[in-house]
């Protein structure tokens, strides 16, 4: 369905393309268009996707996070969840592997399809 993000998801995201609404220097909500295909079918390259910051205790299967992977950060679908750690893979069907609940920056509350900049 579109509109909306599921486990599994998959994005590269563009610092360029990063905007961030702070209040006394917490970042609130980040404003972000993903570049890439793995997330076809739910956010599509250039969709305006918002992240907002969220306890990592209250993710879920199927929630799409905003999560650092290796030297980048990446929009995924979360497909299990054992203790402190996420298993995330993309909308495609492909597994990426394990991340600590500290890799998680934020989930994906809000997707524009084909929004302007």
């Amino acid at each position: 369905m579109r509109g909306r993000i599921e486990s599994g998801d998959l994005v590269t995201v563009s610092p360029v393309d990063v905007r961030e609404v702070k209040v006394d220097d917490v970042v609130l909500v980040q404003r972000i268009r993903p570049q890439g295909g793995s997330m076809r079918g739910r956010i599509e390259s250039g969709d305006l996707v918002t992240v907002s910051p969220v306890d990592v205790r209250e993710v879920k299967v199927d929630d799409v996070v905003l999560v650092q992977w290796q030297r980048s950060y990446l929009l995924h679908r979360v497909r299990e969840i054992r203790g402190d750690e996420f298993l995330i893979g993309n909308n495609l069907g492909k597994i990426n592997g394990w991340v600590k609940s500290g890799a998680i920056r934020g989930r994906v509350t809000n997707v524009v399809h084909d929004a302007e900049g």
